[in-house]
């Protein structure tokens, strides 16, 4: 299966039309829709074209927080990560088809399992450690290694 690739010259375009897909017009969106697919198709692409390409070209939004420690914080809770819900939803879900697909060893299914719940959990906060090996194991998992 070949994708095809998005063209430079119409991501402005298609940046205004995914746009207008938040609109509170059901006609707005419903034109913005068939324009992205016309815009796509007019250069040999799909929807699903344009996912694989936003995949390909995504960088994980990342927020980094370290607050200074006070008194009832202990030294672990001093420094975590936060991420946004895009990112959380991307790497659970990464995680979860990679329990399925990979030979993963038993320390790394319980950590899985462990961070997996914690991501579902908007008020859950990763240690830099747990990110740093959560995104470890996506790596794993996007490379098929």
């Amino acid at each position: 299966m070949t994708t095809a690739t998005i063209p430079d010259d119409l991501r402005p375009r298609l940046g205004k039309f995914v746009r207008l897909l938040a609109s509170d017009q059901p006609g707005d969106v419903v034109a913005a829709a068939t324009a992205i697919k016309r815009a796509l198709a007019a250069h040999g692409a799909d929807l699903n074209d344009l996912g694989d390409d936003i995949d390909r070209h995504a960088e994980p939004l990342v927020i980094y927080v370290d607050r200074p420690q006070t008194r009832r914080q202990s030294r672990a809770e001093a420094g975590h990560i936060d991420w946004t819900s895009s990112h959380r939803i991307h790497v659970a879900a990464t995680l979860e088809r990679g329990l399925i697909r990979f030979p993963f060893n038993q320390w790394e299914r319980d950590f899985i399992g462990n961070i997996v719940g914690r991501l579902r959990n908007p008020r859950s906060r990763l240690t830099f450690k747990q990110a740093e090996v959560a995104e470890r194991l996506v790596a794993k998992v996007e490379h098929g290694r």
